[in-house]
């Protein structure tokens, strides 16, 4: 969850974590609204997996590469306007791969780690 002037915007996981606990999601506003401090949680073993986890999403996005498919890799950390701009371009000129895709839509925003063409759009 940001916030972004007075508006809250909110991606997958926000509607994930109020599925599993409606507090959480009064607790992730008030620290977007800057009323409560992010608690500071380190996990050795959790960050681990988020190493492995990314060290395996650049693996794949080589093997696709070295397979000849187009791809293409939205850059930047967070969503914005250009980011889902890029995108939405990317999957009209056909690219068969997309990279840390980004989308937009009111106050909803999300990224995709990697999104594949399957068929083709008429």
């Amino acid at each position: 969850m940001q916030k972004l002037g007075e508006q809250l915007r909110f991606s997958a996981s926000d509607l994930v974590g109020h599925l599993d606990c409606h507090h959480l999601t009064a607790l992730d506003a008030a620290v977007a609204r800057g009323r409560l401090n992010k608690p500071k949680i380190w996990d050795p073993v959790l960050q681990t997996l988020v190493e492995r986890g990314l060290a395996h999403e650049r693996e794949y996005v080589e093997s696709l590469k070295a397979s000849g498919v187009s791809v293409v890799e939205i850059a930047g950390g967070g969503i914005n306007a250009s980011q889902a701009d890029q995108t939405l371009e990317a999957m009209r000129s056909g690219a068969d791969v997309i990279v840390q895709g980004a989308f937009l839509q009111g106050a909803w925003s999300g990224r995709a780690d990697i999104l594949r063409r399957v068929g083709n759009a008429k």
